[in-house]
């Protein structure tokens, strides 16, 4: 693989949020931009935590709201599907077609730092005046003396969903729709 340009102006290693921040943020200035990824672009963000996360939470209140409403338990196959909807629209926007499209030179594979300015990629060399390193991270324990890791329950480490109880605390919409107009509770935390 050969890099169009024999010196990056910004050597962005990661396509998670930060990283497609990074780059088209430097791009826009005009820097020449390389973006290296060992999987996919968007991150966490994208396939495990923030999309998938609000969407759950969105379609639990909508659940909720079906259930004060119709009776119907909350069907979980399309709670699913809602969030799978939610990343197959995102996805595009953090693409590397995307990303080309907005002056970032994509790579896809595992990068090493030889020396001050010198990377490489898969046995590709690559110079490069600045880097962002936005790599992600792992969750560790700190080490701190009384702090114990939490324990799961069986049923969460079964990977079980959630029972649907009855009287689960509900929106104001849910519980009066004559109210719909009034903010509910949940809304207050978004």
């Amino acid at each position: 693989m050969v890099v169009e340009n024999p010196i990056v102006d910004l050597l962005v290693v990661g396509g998670g949020t930060a990283g497609i921040i990074g780059a088209t943020t430097a791009a826009g200035f005009g820097a020449r931009t390389l973006l290296v990824e060992q999987a996919r672009t968007g991150g966490d963000c994208l396939w495990t935590g923030c999309v998938p996360s609000k969407t759950l939470l969105s379609a639990a209140e909508h659940a909720m709201t079906v259930h004060a409403l119709t009776g119907q338990p909350p069907r979980f196959a399309a709670v699913r599907q809602r969030i799978f909807a939610a990343i197959r629209t995102i996805e595009p926007v953090d693409s590397p077609a995307a990303l080309e499209a907005a002056g970032v030179q994509v790579i896809t594979g595992t990068l090493t730092f030889r020396t001050p300015g010198v990377a490489e990629v898969d046995g590709t060399t690559i110079r490069f005046r600045q880097a962002l390193i936005a790599s992600g991270a792992a969750p560790v324990n700190p080490g701190i003396p009384g702090l114990a890791p939490r324990r799961l329950s069986p049923r969460t480490r079964s990977g079980n969903s959630m029972p649907f109880r009855r009287g689960w605390p509900l929106s104001e919409a849910a519980r009066s729709p004559a109210n719909s107009g009034k903010p509910s509770p949940a809304s207050d935390r978004r």
